[in-house]
């Protein structure tokens, strides 16, 4: 049997071997807090497949007796840190998703493609919003002073990381 969890969260990409590999990074304030809020709920095929590529996303032995809120945010700062810190090592580049479409032109550049009627416009910009999964539910946000309240030495280096990918920290 296949050991993945199936689309949207899997399959490894192992067997693979790509010409060009795209690292998209997200703000780390809000990728964590979306993460909190969306894949770090009851849904448990996202954690499969992120406990199996992620290790380092668990709580330890202290941690167990924090609030569910404070369980969540934790995961999601460790899943934002290992994640990136993976997807770079295999990347040739790496993209602020806040830039991607303003990249798009020396990105089609990188790659030699050569495309005359790429049209930004064309692109959905609703895509995947949180807004979407929402009933009356508020959209999660979380804070650097919020961060390292929960784990100092993790905030640190998260900003550090943030700060390196072009992204101001606290």
């Amino acid at each position: 049997t296949n050991p993945n969890p199936p689309p949207p969260h899997g399959p490894s990409r192992a067997n693979y071997q790509f010409d060009h590999v795209i690292h998209q990074v997200r703000h780390p304030l809000l990728a964590i807090a979306s993460a909190a809020q969306f894949i770090f709920q009851n849904d448990p095929n996202p954690m499969i497949y992120i406990m199996k590529n992620v290790s380092e996303v668990h709580l330890k032995p202290h941690e167990n007796g924090l609030d569910p809120t404070s369980k969540r945010f934790l995961l999601a700062m460790r899943y934002w840190l290992h994640w990136n810190l993976l997807a770079e090592h295999s990347a040739h580049r790496t993209v602020q998703v806040e830039q991607l479409l303003e990249k798009i032109p020396e990105l089609l550049e990188w790659m030699n493609i050569k495309n005359n009627t790429w049209n930004a416009s064309q692109i959905p910009k609703d895509t995947n919003r949180r807004s979407d999964y929402l009933k009356n539910e508020t959209i999660w946000t979380i804070t650097w002073e919020q961060m390292a309240k929960l784990e100092p030495a993790l905030c640190l280096t998260i900003a550090q990381l943030a700060e390196r990918y072009g992204y101001a920290s606290a």
